[in-house]
């Protein structure tokens, strides 16, 4: 019997939650020392880089609370509209020299070096989580952790060239170039298709189904 939507959901988010958790721990471990020694006074230059993203979001949020508490004065009438709009430019005025204050042009070593430090971290996380995917399902020859615990298999053409075409183009390539709507198309197959196949169960003659539960009776 061919997998289900629940089945296969749980299956997918257990596998997610692993492959976060040791793209988490590895960056951590590895990549994110790597890179930092890489850069001179890194500490020293992200730190400063912390501290200027704690005072910009301090003053934003103080401006943010002023403007509702001026809201709420010209609903229950206590300012007049002029005031109100004064005010109110005020604050949008001095929200924009903040922004305009804290910039890589005014701290160019401590926001440089944050900036790149947060584009690599998004990076590692990006490419990370597909390449450690795509390693994860071809070593356990798609009988991953989270199809194990809820007793799913592949079945069909499972070698590495299907596995990929499956785990990799119909899992990133298709569901990036379609602007996430390929997740859509996929849930809809699953759920009103009777043989509950999806595109990539299609293109790479496999699917998933439901190992059959043996009684001891």
């Amino acid at each position: 019997m061919n997998a289900g939507l629940i089945r296969r959901s749980i299956a997918f988010f257990t596998d997610f939650i692993f492959i976060a958790a040791l793209i988490s721990f590895t960056f951590t471990l590895v990549a994110a020392p790597i890179y930092r020694s890489t850069v001179d006074d890194f500490d020293i230059h992200y730190e400063a880089f912390q501290v200027l993203q704690e005072d910009r979001s301090e003053q934003l949020r103080d401006l943010n609370t002023e403007e509702y508490e001026l809201r709420d004065q010209y609903e229950d009438g206590e300012i007049t509209e002029s005031e109100f709009n004064t005010e109110l430019d005020r604050i949008r005025d001095e929200r924009d020299a903040i922004n305009e204050h804290y910039t890589e042009e005014n701290y160019p070593q401590a926001y440089g070096v944050g900036n790149r430090y947060l584009f690599f971290s998004i990076v590692y996380g990006v490419f990370g989580f597909a390449a450690f995917h795509i390693a994860y399902m071809l070593l356990t020859k798609g009988h991953s952790i989270g199809r194990k615990l809820m007793r799913l298999r592949l079945a069909g053409n499972i070698n590495i060239l299907s596995l990929l075409l499956r785990e990799f183009f119909w899992k990133y390539f298709y569901f990036v170039m379609t602007l996430g709507f390929g997740i859509i198309i996929d849930l809809y197959m699953i759920v009103l298709r009777t043989d509950k196949k999806t595109l990539r169960d299609h293109f790479s003659k496999t699917r998933v189904i439901v190992e059959d539960i043996k009684y001891p009776f």
